[in-house]
């Protein structure tokens, strides 16, 4: 059975992401940590972007992607607490981004997520693949 705790930087440090500034994003809103038998295997949240805009992120392992009953009680999860939360921290407007891949859309799509038109810019070093 998969346990919710909340989330804090010593369990992103566990499943390997240390980026300090990143952590510190995602920890400037509610965030949660899902684990089964005491390891975890799922991270996800809302950071705070300014004022009442939020960020949705979600860290997920190889473990659990591998699993269709261990991704089935995760998005069940979600799709229960979300809404919740976000009414909660009376967020006006959660962005998120994911790459072109139907099942990760559909993913947000399945959380009243919209796609929304918008173009978007990056610089990329040269010799970096970046899709």
């Amino acid at each position: 059975m998969v346990e919710l705790r909340a989330l804090t930087p010593t369990w992103l440090d566990r499943m390997g992401q240390g980026d300090p500034l990143l952590n510190s994003r995602r920890m400037s809103g509610p965030g949660y940590i899902a684990l089964l038998d005491g390891e975890p295997i799922a991270a996800a949240g809302l950071g705070r972007i300014c004022g009442m805009e939020f960020f949705a992120w979600a860290v997920i392992t190889p473990k659990a992607r591998a699993s269709k009953l261990l991704m089935r009680q995760l998005t069940r999860e979600a799709k229960r607490r979300y809404p919740i939360i976000r009414d909660l921290i009376k967020a006006e407007v959660v962005n998120a981004e994911t790459i072109n891949d139907k099942k990760f859309c559909r993913w947000l799509e399945m959380l009243d997520f919209k796609k929304i038109p918008v173009v978007r810019y990056a610089w990329v070093r040269e010799g970096i693949d970046n899709g």
